[in-house]
């Protein structure tokens, strides 16, 4: 293939866009001739089927001349002298309403490429036809080609498939780590429904930010290939390195310079939500969701430009002490530290569910309003002699923001249900008794709850999921629980006196046939019609997963619905597989018992282990689960729901002590099997669905250094041990009790 004309071989043609504008001036170059290292970089690529289009937005300096001269040498080189003196943002549109590739890329006039760059990243498109576009790890250099920082994007850090765009965007809207995205190689289609490059002020920044949030608002996947193959040209400029913009506060009054800025965030911010609306795509509770989302970037990266301003260009002692006292004022309202940025870089729908989302637009009104009371602060420390425009938008949009989410809010309160879906259907699912071998045994045990009985029954007899059978072991109820079960004649039904739950879950097992374990409480009931479903799923496609849960929420005496549990993992999952034995072991977390699906062999052997006999049998399941190394998985939806009423057997178990009693030792025998972990005394074997081995290793290194002195992990763990003395307290002590209840209360407000 020679050099000077386009390759007649199948290799698709790639686009590569560059605008130039005196690229030989001295703050650029500094006399370095990185426009001719940027094209003979491109030149030197092992793939050759590409077209270079330059578009010279009219350069003063031998630009022109040095674009000529290597289009004249190569046909593969397209220079385009514009007419109108395009930004560059502009250029590179009009060269991407020209350009003929199957993809495309944007190159800056003073970068460089390793040879494989454009083979590398157009093998892994052509061969991931899902993906729409891929782009390689950087380096940062200097003018003289020394390299500044090594590999700048770590694997963490880096945006792939596996990953919804949904939460690749909320992940970017906080990070903005923007490089090297817009240089990678892009499918043409998707470039150009991407960059529409228009200003929403003249400040013209964030565009190449806004350019990624679309990338991902749009639903389009990428991959980040961890190679070196990119070398991106940094120069450590300050503000005061460029002349100001018509407009812009000057650099002697810092303060008024960041309102300045936070005004460009704001005006950047409403431009994500418009997109967000444009888009058309999402649901109402995923528009709230992501208003959400960038209404915390939004404070947060306002927040960082202050400190910005404050290191590059607060040199006096006036704005010093403004500067701390508005620090000081940021940390007294708790404008960053009540903000939800931490995003697992997984999907949880849990972070959409109508009152978890309701409590993060209350956090994002009272951040809102925090932040308001902030600028007015800011504004009155400058002791201005008049209200200047900048400062009257910054109210009027704060304003408006403010008002928005108060209507969010007042939405959830609406679309926040009071009862389950699953019992509101007008007509209750038929079903027939179960084939001999189905693949799901769901066991309830009962007795004289018929009050509750139908919710029961109804949430299980409609889940959408149809090859399980249902036994029900009743103590031999004497209310009017046999003649409710009536009504369902599909259920397997065994009623005789027993020893309490235990002993009738034992006599529901010995009888089931199924596959997978679901134990499920009369009383208690399933809010997801699909949960079965999901569990099936799960457990059918990883077999090293050996139990699913998901999350429960409280049902109240009115049978309305209530609080979700867990908060902590409202908005983050938590850790999965062979990772949660050392969040278990920080916390000595307990899987939520009313929703838990688990494989038959495992649910036996964990259920009637010996090792942890002084425990009450639930405890001594997860305690058993665990230490023999089996692995739960978490689905982010609201499973099942648990009553709480009068006469619950927990509440008895509590008020007579014995519950604080097997908490305890429960917590107890966890500490002592972590201590022989991190002496080494003993190993910990990881094992599948088949009580096969697993190849994963515990290291000790990774549970102290990710998770033992993790606050979340560490709070967790001391309002465990606060809640068993404390019930001691209450107990022995109530009045105490109380006493100690009404102080703490007082305190927190």
């Amino acid at each position: 293939m020679e050099n000077n004309k386009i390759s007649d071989s199948n290799d698709p043609l790639v686009s590569i866009l560059m605008p130039v504008y005196n690229s030989f001036a001295s703050h650029r170059a500094y006399g370095e001739p990185l426009l001719n290292q940027a094209i003979d970089s491109l030149l030197r690529q092992s793939y050759k089927n590409f077209e270079l289009i330059i578009v010279d937005s009219q350069s003063s300096d031998t630009t022109p001349d040095i674009c000529k001269s290597y289009a004249e040498k190569d046909k593969r080189i397209k220079y385009i002298l514009d007419q109108k003196k395009l930004r560059a943002e502009e250029a590179m549109e009009f060269a991407a309403s020209i350009m003929r590739g199957k993809y495309c890329m944007v190159a800056n006039d003073d970068d460089f490429w390793h040879k494989d760059f454009i083979l590398k990243l157009v093998l892994f498109l052509e061969n991931h036809p899902e993906v729409d576009m891929a782009y390689s790890n950087l380096d940062l250099v200097d003018v003289h080609n020394k390299t500044t920082y090594y590999s700048i994007v770590s694997e963490k850090d880096g945006y792939n498939s596996q990953n919804s765009s949904i939460n690749n965007f909320c992940v970017y809207n906080h990070k903005r780590n923007v490089l090297p995205i817009p240089f990678g190689v892009f499918k043409v289609d998707v470039y150009k429904k991407t960059s529409s490059f228009e200003p929403f002020d003249n400040l013209r920044a964030n565009l190449d930010n806004l350019f990624v949030m679309k990338f991902f608002l749009l639903g389009f996947k990428c991959h980040f290939i961890n190679e070196r193959l990119f070398f991106y040209r940094s120069r450590g400029r300050k503000l005061s390195d460029t002349p100001l913009i018509p407009g812009m506060p000057g650099l002697d009054t810092p303060i008024l310079l960041w309102l300045y800025y936070a005004r460009h965030q704001f005006y950047f911010f409403k431009k994500i939500n418009n997109l967000i609306e444009e888009s058309g795509g999402f649901s109402e509770l995923v528009n709230i969701f992501l208003r959400c989302v960038t209404r915390d970037a939004f404070i947060s990266h306002s927040i960082k430009l202050l400190h910005w301003i404050r290191t590059d260009h607060i040199q006096d002692k006036k704005n010093e002490d403004i500067y701390k006292n508005i620090i000081k004022f940021v940390n007294q309202k708790s404008i960053i530290s009540g903000m939800q940025t931490d995003f697992s870089s997984r999907e949880n729908d849990m972070r959409r569910h109508p009152l978890v989302l309701k409590k993060r637009v209350q956090e994002n009104l009272r951040i809102m309003n925090s932040f308001s009371a902030l600028l007015d602060y800011s504004v009155s420390s400058m002791f201005l002699k008049e209200k200047l425009e900048l400062i009257s938008d910054l109210e009027k949009m704060m304003a408006e923001e403010i008002s928005l989410c108060k209507e969010e809010y007042k939405k959830l309160s609406e679309l926040q249900e009071k009862r389950p879906k699953v019992l509101l259907r007008a007509n209750i699912k038929q079903r027939f008794f179960p084939n001999k071998n189905p693949k799901v045994s769901v066991i309830t045990t009962s007795k004289n709850l018929g009050i509750f009985l139908r919710d029961t029954m109804d949430s299980i007899t409609n889940q959408s999921y149809d090859d399980f059978e249902h036994i029900v072991i009743d103590g031999a109820s004497t209310d009017d629980t046999l003649q409710i079960l009536k009504e369902y004649p599909h259920i397997r039904l065994i009623s005789e006196k027993d020893n309490g739950w235990f002993d009738a879950l034992i006599k529901g097992l010995n009888v089931s046939r199924g596959e997978y374990i679901c134990p499920c409480a009369v009383s208690d009931g399933y809010i997801d019609e699909h949960w079965i479903e999901k569990c099936v799923e799960a457990l059918d496609r990883d077999k090293e997963v050996s139990l699913v849960w998901g999350l429960p929420q409280y049902m109240v005496k009115n049978n309305e619905l209530g609080e979700i549990s867990h908060p902590q993992f409202h908005n983050v999952l938590p850790p999965q597989k062979n990772e949660f034995i050392y969040y278990w072991l920080a916390t000595n977390f307990f899987l939520p018992e009313g929703n838990i699906c688990v494989r038959r062999k495992v649910f036996e052997e964990c259920f009637f282990c010996k090792s942890a006999e002084n425990i009450e049998p639930y405890l001594r399941f997860n305690y058993c689960f665990n230490t023999l190394g089996y692995l739960p998985y978490f689905l982010p939806t609201v499973a099942n729901f648990g009553r709480l009423h009068d006469g619950q057997l927990g509440q008895k178990r509590t008020e007579d002590g014995m519950a604080q009693l097997w908490l305890r030792n429960y917590i107890k025998k966890i500490k002592k099997y972590r201590s022989k972990l991190m002496l080494k005394i003993t190993t910990h074997q990881y094992r599948g669905g088949a009580g096969e081995f697993l190849p994963y290793e515990f290291s000790v290194k990774r549970f102290i250094s990710k998770y033992m002195f993790k606050r979340v992990n560490v709070s967790a763990n001391m309002a465990m041990s606060l809640m068993i003395y404390f019930s001691f307290i209450n107990r022995k002590w109530p009045r105490v009790y109380n006493i100690g209840r009404k102080i703490y209360h007082k305190l927190k407000k």
